[in-house]
């Protein structure tokens, strides 16, 4: 396999992986706004296509290693440096390239790069809000168990539990749960 194949490999995974980026930033976008929105039957719904994006992006990942594995077999070897121990970065690919093929390489990476960048920051603000409803609604809690003995609330059999919300030992079934 020359350089050429192995770049235009790469430029169809970076555009594959941006691809599924892009789902996935949709996605999570998508599922913060449900949140935010607090309802249970859309927030009960599973995941599966974060899970189907995420196997996708896994694959391409692992076929990109493999092609980076591929040209750090045909680039000149440095005296005491094995093709192993080298670093291989499109960088160093789009070098040997024609100027066309380099910068639609270094173009591909770029927006796939772009798009990991904007899927991380989705993933931190969803784990901030999961981390300010969790104070929030031990807060609250803690609040209402210290002002009374008995709230007097229901398990999830609908049975009455008293003093439910005390601290003193885990309440069995409490209808406020704040797991996701």
């Amino acid at each position: 396999m020359s350089m050429h194949e192995i770049a235009e490999q790469l430029i169809r995974s970076f555009d594959e992986s941006a691809q599924h980026l892009q789902t996935m930033r949709a996605e999570l976008e998508q599922r913060r706004a449900q949140w935010v929105s607090a309802r249970p039957s859309t927030l009960a719904a599973p995941a599966t296509t974060l899970e189907a994006v995420q196997q996708q992006l896994t694959a391409a990942d692992a076929a990109r290693a493999a092609l980076f594995a591929n040209a750090a077999n045909l680039l000149p070897a440095a005296p005491g440096v094995t093709a192993a121990d080298r670093h291989i970065d499109v960088s160093r690919i789009a070098a040997l390239l024609p100027f066309g093929q380099a910068s639609r390489l270094r173009k591909a990476a770029k927006t796939a790069s772009d798009l990991a960048r904007a899927v991380r920051g989705e993933v931190a603000l969803g784990n901030r809000l999961l981390a300010f409803a969790q104070r929030a609604q031990d807060s609250v809690l803690g609040s209402v168990a210290h002002d009374r003995d008995d709230v007097g609330s229901y398990d999830r059999n609908a049975r009455r539990v008293h003093a439910a919300l005390t601290t003193q030992s885990a309440p069995a079934g409490s209808l406020i749960d704040g797991r996701m």
